[in-house]
Parts: C-alpha cells; sequence; structure tokens
C-alpha cells in the first residue's frame, strides 16, 4: 500500500458518485482530472519506491524534493524523464 494519502484521496471520490476521470501522463507532469472536482493532481512524474521492496513510498513533488537527498541503497527514483534521473 503507498504511503502517499493522495491515492486514498482518488479513490475515495471515484466512490462517491460515476465519475470520468482522464489522466495525462506527461514527460515533465502528470494531471489527473476528475469531471466532479476538476484537476487533482498536477505535479512531476516521478516515484520513489524502496530498494529491497519495491515499494511506492512518495510520488510526484515529495518523490522530486528526495533526489540527492538519500541513499541509494535505500531509494531508487523513476519517472518519464529519465535523461533528469541520475539513478534508476
Amino acid at each position: 500500500m503507498a504511503k502517499d494519502k493522495r491515492i486514498n484521496n482518488l479513490k475515495n471520490i471515484v466512490d462517491q458518485q460515476p465519475t470520468f476521470i482522464a489522466v495525462d501522463l506527461g514527460t515533465a507532469n502528470t494531471i489527473v482530472y476528475v469531471s466532479t472536482h476538476g484537476i487533482i493532481f498536477n505535479e512531476p512524474t516521478i516515484l520513489a519506491y524502496a530498494t529491497k521492496t519495491g515499494e511506492i513510498l512518495y510520488v510526484g513533488k515529495k518523490a522530486y524534493k528526495m533526489i540527492g537527498k538519500t541513499h541509494e541503497n535505500k531509494f531508487k527514483f523513476t519517472g518519464t524523464d529519465q535523461k533528469n534521473l541520475w539513478r534508476n
């Protein structure tokens, strides 16, 4: 289970009523649009995951802020713009 609470929030929004969802997985940013709420996510297309377990720990801005500030043995980073990431 991801630690990022925004994933659970999206599930709660979708469960409330019939909803149309659009996702733009861009090179720099990922945008999620929900018909009943508008744009609910517009952040860097990157995630941080635990090296040993593979568990996704952070996405978007939180993951981006961790680049260069964590030990390589604990976290790995991945995104659609690999040329800007020195660890993947």
